[in-house]
């Protein structure tokens, strides 16, 4: 991505926009990593297909191959506001995650963690059987989100109102 954003601002903003498309994903897998510091963990084809290369600190380990904390990595896709925000939540710059998931909206969100819900035994399948638990944990959590905010839908609350971290 950051070699086509000053080349071809069309090409880096349809990048941007695939990538979120699948920003739930990268939450449910704890991909920390996923835009990578500059932006060089995805990288954009000839044909304008959006490839994430590094992937490397997704669910139990970190990008550098160190395992994560209980806290970091549990239940709770905390990814879903932290990849979003402008600082991890030690405080670190997190600006290449923020400068491409900061649109996406909750209601997108919402969406994409629903379509996780219907494919969860599908996605389970996939994975190493260590990792199956935390992951359908993970889901379960979405699947809670989901209706929640489903319901503060139908309840006329404002999306802002959702999409709000507890702490």
């Amino acid at each position: 991505l950051s070699d086509i954003k000053s080349e071809d601002p069309a090409l880096y903003k349809k990048a941007i926009k695939k990538v979120q498309k699948a920003m739930a994903v990268d939450a449910l897998l704890g991909n920390w990593d996923v835009v990578g510091t500059g932006k060089d963990n995805i990288i954009v084809d000839d044909k304008g297909e959006v490839w994430r290369i590094d992937n490397g600190g997704g669910m139990r380990f970190r990008g550098q191959g160190e395992k994560k904390t209980e806290e970091q990595w549990n239940a709770h896709p905390t990814e879903l506001w932290t990849l979003r925000a402008e600082k991890t939540p030690d405080g670190r710059s997190n600006k290449d995650n923020h400068d491409v998931y900061k649109d996406v909206s909750w209601g997108q969100i919402v969406d994409q963690m629903d379509d996780i819900a219907r494919r969860r035994d599908k996605i389970l399948g996939e994975l190493p059987a260590a990792d199956q638990p935390i992951v359908a944990a993970r889901i379960e959590t979405m699947e809670h989100l989901v209706s929640v905010s489903r319901a503060m839908e139908k309840d006329k609350i404002s999306e802002t109102h959702m999409d709000k971290e507890s702490e």
